[in-house]
């Protein structure tokens, strides 16, 4: 490792001392002030309750511990401020977060994808996202699942560490780590629905209740999130018009809004006895829109439909001073998309092998009803997973942990274009007579064949962790942790992990962290086949990255507190797709490295009018052989929320988003991204005095912010950029709730 250390610098707040507080102070309070005896382990059930659950953490190790004393720099966003804002989905609640930036993916259906730090390559994989600690992903891309959003009612909090995680977690805690606990629906003391309805026909309605036997309580929870999308985010350049530009066609859909439609379907149940849990998940998004298009060619008429299934059962019990958990789980993805990857009319130049080539065709293809591709992968996940936690040993608390996963995925496809698909013989026969091919809508079944998109492949991975947490002094705490991981398609991977943990006064706390992490290799950069996009390469290395950190926290009174974190980081071998010499495929590479520094800053006080949270995050990344800098990752953020419980039953949130300072690449003709900020608000009003009935009014982007995310750089250069994506407009919901 080779950080420099010159990269870190504290920033010093002026902390001021104030000591009004209000009824908010137990829902939001990032540490409280208490005396020292207070903060042993022992006492974490009174501390709770002061505390209130927020104010623990378990992402950082595996096990429940106070945030100030978290060998990470985390943050937690309780039910009561999800609520309280308004969000509709994790990703509208994970806005605020301290250098995490949510924007739309350009390669990955505009889906919402996490920057942190100045880190993301095309996909986003390098931030894990978990549900009650189990990993959802899409192993062909590494990232989420096409489409994915999640919605917010069955949610008890969301926990992230900002940095890396794979000491506990493995592979793609890289950057961070999302993880969505949900509640306990077996043991709901009032069942509960609501629905909400608002700007672009968006509805959202669910429901939640619990039952019990004498020895098994259930519970079963369902939500329904709809929406229409934005028809005023106009896209006004896509790659079907660089195509018209140089080849005299007039195909390009633009101007025409993107396709942010979605209609998603989330059930779960559940049923727990003593030591024994038992849970089922059921995700769907069906039709879903595909935000610019499978090219980034818009593609109003393409649809998407997306489901998850996942079982899990868990086994609990007590030996011999450990607290163990063995845990299955059974996870299955399945895609079926039926894409006009380039739109009706779109006259292409083909290569010998039947896909698109800009540089050395052999033929024209004139589609008459638009290039059209229907893949359709499969993916199924088994795993086992054992885990136990010490009592302690000599201020000693040990975490192991123990592993294996088996995941398959199978593929078909269905196209007009490509090997297997298109007579070349003919093609190039009426090349050479400068006449295009005719080729209507009509699909081929390439499944089973060599031509499908990727072949089936599976993968196996086994892993070892362990943790050891010593209070070797009364106020210092070390955590070291070190994690192996064998995968039987790119071998093996050691990741370590230090943190120490100072407690300087009872108000003051500071932590020194390192970490190293990885991102295994996907399977569409190992194996994808006949892809116009992109080509795989199975003899990629994973990705590494190895992070220092410095954070100080301090707690002047009960009502005020502030913390920053600066931190330092090289990451290797980042995987992209690279353009091929000759050819427009492109082939996944390691292709780059990336340094990178900055700090994140937080305030929050609690005076008489409510509660005040800031942040602002500044980071500096830049490729470490070019010295550019990181394109498209905001180097500046700025949140505000505040929250006034204006009266015992009204309550009145507001929050403001501010981005700034996203770099182009060299060579880009597309004018400087602006800065923007947006403005959301929510009022809240409980219609009876025993707090049943409940009425809100949320907005969104109240402003309307006019505002732009970029869109990735097309290659080749000559042939200009498209378009980059509009932000959503503003928007208003109106939502009723009643708990029973």
């Amino acid at each position: 490792m080779s950080i420099s250390m010159k990269y870190i610098s504290l920033s010093i707040l002026t902390a001021l001392s104030l000591s009004s507080t209000t009824v908010l102070s137990k829902n939001y309070q990032t540490v409280s002030f208490l005396p020292e005896e207070y903060f042993s382990e022992d006492s974490e059930d009174s501390l709770a309750d002061f505390y209130g659950d927020e104010e623990f953490v378990s992402i950082a190790t595996g096990n429940k511990v106070l945030i100030k004393k978290a060998p990470s720099v985390a943050t937690v966003i309780s039910a009561t401020q999800i609520a309280h804002m308004g969000a509709k989905t994790v990703a509208e609640a994970l806005e605020n977060v301290p250098g995490l930036h949510v924007y739309p993916s350009p390669f990955n259906r505009m889906n919402n994808s996490f920057s942190i730090r100045g880190i993301h390559t095309d996909q986003n994989p390098q931030v894990l996202f978990l549900i009650n600690g189990l990993p959802v992903r899409e192993e062909y891309t590494g990232a989420r699942p096409e489409t994915f959003q999640m919605p917010v009612h069955t949610i008890e909090r969301i926990e992230v560490i900002r940095g890396p995680g794979s000491a506990v977690y493995g592979a793609d805690a890289y950057s961070g780590v999302i993880n969505v606990i949900t509640q306990d629906i077996t043991a709901l003391e009032k069942s509960s629905y609501g629905i909400s309805y608002g700007s672009f026909n968006s509805s959202n309605a669910w429901y939640k209740n619990s039952f019990s036997s004498e020895h098994v309580n259930f519970g079963i929870a369902i939500e329904s999130l709809k929406g229409d999308g934005d028809e005023d985010r106009i896209i006004s350049r896509d790659l079907q018009s660089i195509f018209d530009d140089t080849l005299g066609t007039n195909a390009s859909l633009t101007p025409a809004p993107v396709s942010t439609n979605y209609n998603i379907l989330d059930v779960r149940l559940s049923a727990a006895t003593e030591q024994l849990n038992a849970n089922f998940w059921y995700w769907n998004n069906d039709d879903a829109g595909q935000g610019l298009g499978a090219a980034q060619a818009l593609d109003p008429s393409g649809t998407q439909n997306t489901n998850i299934y996942q079982f899990d059962l868990a086994y609990d019990w007590q030996l011999s001073g450990w607290d163990a958990k063995v845990l299955y789980n059974y996870y299955q993805l399945e895609t079926k998309a039926e894409f006009t990857i380039l739109p009706a009319g779109a006259l292409i130049p083909l290569g010998s092998d039947g896909n698109m080539n800009l540089v050395s065709p052999v033929g024209i293809g004139l589609f008459t009803e638009g290039l059209k591709g229907n893949p359709a992968p499969k993916e199924v996940l088994n795993s086992i997973d054992f885990n136990a936690l010490s009592s302690h040993y000599n201020d000693h608390q040990f975490r192991v942990a123990i592993g294996v996963s088996q995941r398959k995925l199978t593929a078909s496809e269905q196209k007009n274009f490509g090997p297997g698909v298109l007579d070349m013989e003919h093609v190039s026969q009426l090349f050479s007579s400068g006449q295009p091919i005719v080729v209507d809508g009509i699909l081929t079944d390439v499944t089973n064949t060599p031509y499908v998109f990727v072949k089936d492949v599976e993968r196996f991975n086994s892993y070892v962790s362990l943790q050891d947490q010593w209070k070797f002094a009364n106020d210092w705490e070390l955590t070291a942790g070190l994690r192996y991981d064998y995968y039987d398609d790119f071998g093996s991977t050691i990741n370590p992990r230090l943190a120490l943990v100072w407690e300087m006064t009872q108000s003051t706390s500071s932590k020194f962290l390192y970490g190293r992490a990885f991102r295994a290799p996907a399977f569409d950069t190992l194996y994808a086949i006949n892809n116009p996009v992109g080509l795989g390469n199975p003899s990629l290395s994973p990705e590494t990255i190895d992070t220092l950190e410095v954070s100080i926290n301090q707690q002047l009174s009960k009502d005020f507190n502030w913390s920053t974190n600066v931190f330092a980081y090289e990451s290797k071998n980042l995987i992209e797709f690279v353009p091929d010499q000759g050819t427009t495929t492109t082939t996944a590479q390691n292709a780059r490295g990336q340094v990178g520094y900055g700090f994140e800053s937080e305030l929050s006080w609690n005076n008489i009018t409510g509660l005040w949270k800031l942040n602002y995050s500044w980071q500096h990344s830049e490729d470490d052989e070019t010295k550019q800098t990181i394109i498209m990752a905001p180097r500046q953020l700025f949140n505000a929320m505040y929250d006034s419980q204006i009266t015992e039953s009204l309550n009145f949130n507001a929050k403001l988003n501010w981005v700034g300072d996203r770099a182009r690449q060299v060579g880009d003709t597309r004018p400087e991204l602006d800065n923007y900020a947006t403005v959301d608000v929510a009022l809240h009003w409980d219609l009876d005095a025993e707090h049943v009935w409940k009425v809100s009014l949320i907005g969104k982007n109240i402003t309307d912010e006019s505002a732009f995310e970029p869109s990735h750089p097309l290659v080749p250069e000559a042939m200009g950029p498209i378009s980059d994506y509009p932000i959503q407009g503003r928007s208003f919901y109106l939502q009723l709730s009643k708990n029973l």
